[in-house]
């Protein structure tokens, strides 16, 4: 399985989940819709008007002003599904609505010096019940990487492509290329589809049939069942 698309970068160190989110949202009912806040204060300038309404019952843009600065922002990175991050990435508080933000994104690569986390382990449980994958490589890959970003994103939009039998992470142009890690057990609810709570109902009826099968085939059983003929 390959998974391809645009890449975006936010690399900010410790970016905690009220970066992701900022707590003023979490006061919306829906639990959908949150992408249009990420990163709210990093991606819109201070001029930027977004206010509940009543009519609408929820945020809504009455003015937008982006700022420039931000690498979320560049040209060439519109409609990403790939974000390059670095150092604990996803820190601070376990708000599962940090996750919720980020679904435009299908894979978050991170990154770390040495003996550092790549990202928040609350954080990348949360993006595994989520269906995101968080990719880890190593920091001298993430310099290597930023190096190709930062000289190609002003020409033109970089396509990623995860290979999720190899375990590795590549430019589309072949340029970059390197090997990532990622829990076995994320792995597999990734290519499940499915959240743990999915995963596990799924094999319960599978093995609720096996058994059901094994109950009225086998031999031994049914004879000491009392339903059974008496010799």
């Amino acid at each position: 399985m390959s998974i391809q698309g645009k890449v975006s970068r936010f690399l900010e160190a410790n970016t905690d989940t009220d970066v992701i989110i900022p707590a003023k949202f979490l006061k919306r009912t829906a639990l959908d819709q949150f992408e249009q806040f990420s990163f709210f204060e990093k991606r819109y300038s201070p001029e930027t008007i977004c206010e509940p309404t009543l009519e609408a019952k929820d945020y809504v843009f009455q003015d937008v002003s982006y700022n420039d600065d931000c690498l979320l922002n560049h040209p060439n990175s519109k409609g990403a599904t790939f974000l390059l991050t670095w150092q604990n990435f996803g820190c601070g508080s376990s708000r599962e609505h940090a996750v919720y933000a980020l679904k435009d994104f299908k894979v978050i690569i991170g990154s770390a010096p040495a003996g550092k986390s790549a990202f928040a382990d609350i954080f990348r449980d949360n993006c595994r019940q989520n269906l995101i994958w968080t990719p880890v490589i190593s920091e001298e890959d993430y310099q290597k990487l930023k190096v190709k970003l930062d000289a190609s994103l002003n020409e033109d939009s970089v396509e990623m492509v995860l290979d999720t039998d190899s375990n590795t992470l590549k430019t589309a142009d072949g340029e970059f290329s390197c090997s990532f890690d990622l829990p076995e057990h994320h792995k597999s609810y990734l290519l499940a589809g499915m959240d743990a709570f999915e995963k596990a109902k799924k094999e319960i009826t599978e093995h609720l049939s096996i058994i059901k099968e094994w109950e009225t085939t086998n031999e031994t059983l049914l004879a000491l069942s009392p339903n059974s003929s008496q010799s």
